[in-house]
């Protein structure tokens, strides 16, 4: 299973409507890795699945299954998760 690009945002976020009011530079979405366990990650050229996070004294570690180390977020990719900047009822 590969990591797939993000080509839009979803559906039912891209129908809201932004207001008038919103802050000079903000956008009406914004796109943010998000490591949670199961979630698919390409480490070099494998993809690899996550199995839990620690944190350390200000320091995230991401932990692989199968792996007996772990391994900074920065040397991993994973698919930004897309949120919204509009309250959605």
């Amino acid at each position: 299973m590969g990591v797939a690009s993000l080509s839009s945002p979803p559906s039912a976020a891209a129908s809201l409507s932004v207001s008038s009011d919103r802050s000079e530079g903000w956008g009406e979405f914004f796109r943010m890795p998000v490591f949670h366990p199961g979630a698919q990650v390409r480490l070099g050229d494998r993809v690899e699945t996550v199995s839990h996070i620690t944190i350390r004294r200000q320091d995230m570690c991401i932990h692989l299954v199968g792996r007996d180390t772990p391994v900074p977020p920065e040397k991993l990719v994973v698919e930004p998760t897309v949120f919204t900047t509009c309250r959605v009822p």
